[in-house]
């Protein structure tokens, strides 16, 4: 199954998420121009180059960068429309924009005055406004997501050291705290529920009203950070085994290496980074050989065989993969 973009063999890429009816956002890398796109089953859309897609919601707007002499600075498109969000700064400050909901709202990370802030669009049209860090409006601070509701989670500096995991409410900042004392912290998402999931000291946690817990590492893993949720509840992200990052699922029960769906393939799944209320997975591969990086989905499978997927590269060619795997039992 081909979904991919144009440069052949060596062409990469990257995924950055993966909206509920099945849009998965990220890139190209091609004679070193990068180039947002936007991938379906079973089609790829170049959106724009000197760009990167970061996001896209369930009506398929979407955010992420536009590069130029300037730098990077956060963009939304819709329907192709591409067009420069307003930061808080001077026109030259960098920026991105990392998140989109559903009613449109947009949070990202730019450059002000040399400190980078979070910051909150609450339309693609509006200027951004700066969330103020939980150590005061002095200290830096980034947003990853917003849900629904316009909660939006990120990390902040507690001072000019430590970086915590934090919750904003009405741009009221609120420390989530850490696993370990010492640790430091980022929260990575937030469902529709409030659920939170992040990386606290190394270790994959998700915060349930304001509590703290670790979700499991994967067997023979020293470490994991988990990237996203969904609104089940599903977990997705990264562990850390024989100095290999590799593609984990926690669905609630169980820590499980993606990479049972890659066996006997050339290609390493490194993380996952989106999955939706579908289950469908997205993230990124690696070539065991040439080291060329694509961007993959896993989609639970419609065929009668109990717990089946197809995995498909995103780039695909003669390297795209489309196989149907039973399920072996979780590592």
């Amino acid at each position: 199954m081909e979904l991919g973009v144009e440069g052949g063999e060596y062409a990469s890429g990257w995924v950055a998420g993966i909206n509920n009816v099945g849009q998965a956002v990220g890139g190209s890398w091609v004679a070193d121009v990068t180039s947002t796109m936007v991938w379906t089953e079973t089609s790829a859309m170049q959106v724009s180059s000197y760009s990167g897609g970061l996001a896209i919601n369930d009506l398929g707007a979407g955010v992420g960068y536009n590069s130029s002499r300037r730098g990077n600075q956060a963009s939304y498109w819709d329907n192709s429309v591409v067009q420069q969000l307003r930061s808080p700064g001077d026109i030259n400050d960098e920026s991105q924009a990392e998140s989109i909901n559903l009613s449109g709202q947009i949070v990202g990370t730019g450059s002000v005055s040399g400190t980078a802030h979070a910051l909150v669009w609450q339309s693609h049209s509006a200027q951004a406004a700066i969330l103020p860090s939980v150590g005061g409006a002095h200290l830096g601070s980034s947003a990853s997501a917003i849900n629904d509701a316009g909660l939006v989670v990120g990390r902040s500096e507690m001072d000019f050291s430590q970086g915590r995991a934090t919750l904003w409410t009405s741009g009221v900042p609120t420390d989530l705290g850490v696993l370990h004392e010492g640790d430091g912290s980022a929260a990575f998402d937030i469902n529709n529920a409030g659920q939170i999931i992040g990386d606290s000291g190394g270790h994959a946690v998700r915060w349930d009203n304001g509590n703290i817990t670790e979700l499991g590492l994967l067997a023979g893993s020293v470490s994991g950070a988990a990237g996203d949720i969904n609104n089940l509840g599903q977990i997705v992200g990264s562990s850390y085994k024989g100095g290999q990052a590799v593609a984990t699922l926690w669905d609630g029960q169980s820590v499980i290496d993606l990479n049972q769906y890659a066996e006997g393939s050339e290609w390493v799944l490194v993380n996952a980074v989106g999955i939706n209320d579908q289950g469908w997975v997205v993230g990124n591969a690696q070539h065991v050989v040439s080291g060329v990086s694509r961007p993959y989905m896993l989609i639970p499978s419609s065929v009668p065989e109990p717990n089946a997927v197809v995995l498909s590269l995103l780039g695909g060619g003669a390297l795209a993969l489309a196989w149907r795997r039973k399920k072996k039992t979780p590592v």
